[in-house]
């Protein structure tokens, strides 16, 4: 006898109501082996903290699909306020490259009972779902647990209900996979964490924030746009690549002690810089991409294998693409690519909003926030920073976090 749609439509409910609430690990464990759960006893050995008011947060990178990359900014978000409470935020892991910026110290190469001694004097604990969540669930420590492929009924802490268990906006499902192609924890956004701290800090606490766009690019803090109109040393140059605009000014002297002091990237327009004037800085230049607005004056072959031979990337860049087959045509051997940079103000954006940006935009001592700001003259002064309705702003969106506040606040 067929099914009525009717009677479909309530078993596909009820199976979708059942998956996403997933039993839990232990209690799959306790049915399957016959035992019961009890709390884990751990021999804590003690480590200095230097404080005995803080929150601990874990940046675990050894599974991908649970690598959270908005640490940075909720950090920032609650930062302020734990200083003025004097509440340190502290961190732990065993790779310095899981450091986020911001934390008052890392904790590195500790024993697992150093860590968890740590975690049990914590006001706060926040990290994604893992053995130290669990242990730091059984030591009655408030807990923040972000969840990056598996639903939280699965492995949220299993002896507390003091708790805030945080899913991304899933697409259907977890991956439930080491690797995540839609990187869906990253829908988390940074508010939502710093909200969840601040319930166990203060309940009173409100954040006047809400992200409306992060660039693909945002966190890449490597590099800073340079105009080599002259030389001056910046601390924020420190192990970083410097990408020398030559298309937007030039002063040789300049220029080359940009290219003998620092590791660089080049950019140049309907130009190409002499080899002879490349060869005693080759070593600290790993690309130059070469700008072309149109195909007059051919650039010889034997200029792209000179600096295949100096190891010196390249890459020409066409921008209109009328003529992006032609060039492609022309310079068929080599890396040709159409650049079609943003020019307009992205839906759900106004012009309120405010952005952060790392790669900044340096000539001389003065530092920029964008190429935007550059051309304006105006410098960076201030942690808020408006966007600016320009085409050119928004050629680099992809590097910016866009974010409003209220007004009133």
């Amino acid at each position: 006898m067929p099914i009525s749609p009717q009677r479909q439509l309530k078993s596909f409910h009820v199976t979708l109501t059942t998956v996403n609430k997933m039993s839990h690990l232990i209690e799959e464990y306790e049915k399957s082996l016959g035992v019961k759960k009890s709390y884990p006893v751990v021999n804590k050995h003690f480590f200095p903290t230097n404080s005995d008011d803080y929150i601990v947060i874990c940046n675990q990178q050894n599974v991908p699909s649970k690598i959270y990359a908005h640490f940075l900014m909720a950090v920032d978000l609650i930062k302020s306020l734990c200083r003025e409470r004097g509440i340190k935020i502290y961190q732990i892991g065993s790779d310095p490259k899981e450091f986020v910026n911001g934390v008052d110290r890392m904790f590195t190469n500790l024993t697992f009972k150093q860590q968890a001694y740590i975690i049990s004097k914590a006001k706060v604990f926040v990290g994604t779902d893992s053995v130290l969540s669990q242990y730091a669930s059984s030591q009655k420590v408030p807990l923040v647990n972000l969840y990056g492929n598996v639903y939280s009924s699965i492995t949220t802490g299993a002896w507390s209900k003091n708790k805030v268990d945080i899913e991304p906006k899933w697409n259907v499902k977890p991956s439930f996979n080491q690797i995540d192609p839609n990187s869906s924890i990253n829908t988390i956004m940074p508010e939502e964490v710093a909200e969840a701290i601040l319930k166990f800090i203060d309940k009173k606490a409100q954040l006047n924030f809400s992200t409306k766009r992060i660039g693909k690019s945002f966190y890449d803090q490597n590099l800073i746009d340079v105009i080599p109109t002259s030389y001056v040393d910046l601390q924020i140059f420190e192990g970083k690549t410097l990408l020398l605009r030559l298309d937007l000014g030039l002063d040789e002297s300049a220029f080359y002690n940009y290219c003998q002091r620092h590791k660089c990237a080049i950019v140049v327009e309907d130009n190409i810089i002499p080899l002879a004037k490349l060869q005693p800085v080759a070593n600290n230049i790993s690309k130059i991409i070469i700008k072309i607005t149109n195909l007059n004056e051919k650039i010889d072959v034997r200029y792209f294998k000179a600096l295949k031979k100096l190891n010196i990337e390249h890459q020409i860049m066409i921008e209109d693409e009328s003529i992006i087959s032609d060039a492609r045509l022309e310079y068929f051997d080599q890396n040709v690519v159409l650049y079609t940079p943003h020019k307009s103000i992205p839906d759900g954006v106004s012009l309120d909003a405010c952005f952060f940006t790392f790669k900044k935009v340096v000539e001389g001592s003065d530092v920029y926030e964008s190429k935007a700001h550059w051309k304006n003259k105006q410098l960076s002064v201030d942690k808020q920073t408006k966007i600016l309705d320009t085409p050119e702003y928004w050629e680099d969106l992809e590097y910016y976090y866009i974010y409003e506040q209220n007004k009133d606040s």
